[in-house]
């Protein structure tokens, strides 16, 4: 009887462990970039398709293009399901370095955040703030 009751624990404790979350690394590389993207320039709204990193990446282009204008940018992918909670997860950027800031938003957005960007004329510097 002893010997059941070890083996039923041994059991249970084996269940148990097969159900614990695994840890997961994810690389940039395992986001697909082709996505639906929708953003907003001067109060207006617009909705692109991008299909390669080469067109995000002009994409992004065109948004710090628009933010250098004085215009306050906002994108986000729209192909992927939005996430509800209470709280939100806020990462804010700011860099003098035009590429810098071209990468980091080009990651962010990938990654399912919205990502804003301003430029301040004063300072040479981009803010980009992404939101999940």
């Amino acid at each position: 009887m002893r010997f059941n009751k070890i083996i039923l624990l041994a059991t249970m404790a084996l269940s148990l462990a097969s159900c614990t979350k695994e840890n997961m690394v994810v690389n940039i590389h395992d986001y697909s970039t082709t996505s639906n993207v929708t953003y907003f320039v001067g109060g207006q709204r617009y909705c692109s398709y991008l299909q390669t990193d080469e067109e995000w990446l002009a994409f992004i282009d065109q948004m710090l293009a628009r933010a250098e204008e004085g215009y306050v940018v906002c994108f986000a992918r729209t192909d992927i399901g939005q996430q509800t909670c209470v709280s939100k997860e806020t990462i804010t950027y700011v860099t003098k370095k035009y590429e810098d800031a071209k990468h980091w938003a080009f990651q962010k957005a990938l990654e399912g955040y919205e990502v804003s960007i301003s430029f301040n004329e004063n300072t040479g510097e981009y803010t980009c703030i992404a939101t999940k």
